[in-house]
């Protein structure tokens, strides 16, 4: 777990060395529910030079210990390079205390995954702000959550 948050950095701080536009590639929002079960302040990179492919990763609350929630995205623009459909496929580590459903086992290893997939509708305002709500899944190994839903609220840098 301590590795993979470092090397996850790197990627990004590299692929931000690489590539020069006015196309705003970054972005920092909060989240309530969605990708970090409760919530969560992420970081978005955009992998290339218009909106497509992206990456994000994030901390969130969790029970004792902070959720993780990371992941791809793929951004297909509706028309007016304002509107977005977001898809995406990612990954949180939280608490298992936080998945399950009976009485948490204290005793066990401290994160556990939940897959959460993900498809919303993203605005994006020409000057930065960016709005979304998206429909989030959770499935994890204990219990899985068909309806959930999360909204995001950020800026575009």
């Amino acid at each position: 777990m301590r590795k993979l948050v470092p090397i996850f950095s790197s990627l990004l701080i590299a692929l931000n060395c690489f590539s020069q536009s006015s196309f705003k590639k970054n972005a920092f929002y909060f989240e309530i529910a969605g990708n970090g079960p409760a919530l969560s302040v992420n970081y978005e990179r955009q992998l290339g030079t218009k909106p497509g492919f992206g990456c994000h990763l994030g901390i969130g609350l969790g029970d004792s210990y902070p959720s993780i929630p990371m992941g791809f995205i793929y951004l297909y623009n509706l028309g007016n390079n304002k509107s977005f459909l977001e898809a995406g496929l990612g990954v949180t580590l939280a608490e298992e205390s936080l998945w399950q459903i009976n009485e948490p086992n204290k005793d066990s290893y401290p994160y556990a995954p939940g897959f959460i997939p993900s498809i919303g509708y993203r605005y994006q305002a020409l000057h930065g702000l960016i709005i979304k709500a998206i429909y989030s899944p959770i499935f994890t190994k204990y219990r899985n959550l068909p309806l959930f839903f999360g909204i995001s609220a950020g800026w575009r840098i």
